[in-house]
């Protein structure tokens, strides 16, 4: 149990509980993207809501940029724009029929791989989970819309960002670019990953943190972010980029990692590392 209690007081220290109030988009952003009405998909008895917005500025392709914990950050995201975006972009945000910005039980089913122990019960679900992005999502979206192939990014944060990792290890085509953000590694103790990490191609990897969780993490034997950027980039052909955010915790770097992602997004990558 002692695992437990350090986890409490390393989420007490670190970030208050996260607000489970849906943030409203600005009037702003609505002058730049085209925005639907949420679409639900219903996989397996459970039922998925996706959030689309496309830019208004127009093109023979879009890029596809998709992030987890949809209800939460697909308006944070999109509010994130001052101005127009510059090339034509579709964001699209994983959430669930739920008014909660974060469904904690919803999200741990599907982020988080069934490992051993008491202290991380509730996860499993993590390859139905993914087998509805590739088999339902990424068809449904590349049958609605002309997606440019060389822009397609999934972004992910905490549990979140397990299941994007996970994403890359399983297949890594999926995806040109993957946003791992504060991956919480110290579910199962990092148990579920491979002895030796190999990649059937190689996307552009970014792993971040918060300068103040990764304090707390090095004290404990958990692999760290910076640990997996390396793992990845000593035991795979690729390379992963690591970024920590200069007095940041787990939850006040979203919006730094938001902010990393989009910019790194763009046709000329790798900036603010």
């Amino acid at each position: 149990m002692k695992i437990i209690f350090f986890f409490l007081a390393f989420f007490c220290v670190l970030f208050a509980k996260p607000s489970q109030v849906i943030p409203q988009l600005s009037v702003k952003v609505k002058d730049f993207f085209e925005i639907p009405q949420a679409k639900d998909f219903l996989y397996k008895d459970i039922k998925y809501r996706i959030f689309l917005a496309k830019s208004k500025l127009q093109g023979a392709n879009y890029k596809l940029f998709v992030s987890l914990d949809g209800n939460a950050f697909f308006p944070r995201i999109l509010n994130l724009y001052q101005n127009p975006p510059k090339e034509p972009i579709i964001i699209v945000g994983v959430g669930y029929d739920s008014p909660k910005a974060f469904d904690t039980l919803k999200r741990t089913r599907d982020y988080m791989p069934k490992v051993l122990g008491e202290d991380f019960q509730g996860g499993g679900g993590d390859k139905e989970f993914l087998s509805f992005v590739q088999e339902i999502l990424l068809p449904f979206l590349a049958k609605k819309y002309p997606i440019n192939p060389d822009y397609k990014a999934f972004f992910g944060h905490s549990f979140g960002g397990i299941f994007v990792l996970n994403s890359l290890l399983k297949e890594s085509r999926d995806f040109t670019h993957f946003f791992i953000n504060s991956p919480s590694l110290w579910w199962g103790e990092a148990s579920f990953l491979p002895r030796e990490i190999r990649l059937k191609s190689c996307p552009l990897i970014f792993i971040t943190q918060g300068e103040l969780e990764s304090h707390l993490v090095e004290k404990k034997s958990f692999l760290s972010a910076q640990s997996l950027a390396n793992r990845i980039t000593q035991e795979s052909a690729c390379v992963a980029y690591f970024k920590s955010f200069e007095g940041q915790t787990h939850g006040s770097v979203i919006e730094k990692d938001m902010e990393f992602a989009l910019e790194n997004f763009k046709s000329n990558p790798l900036k603010g590392l």
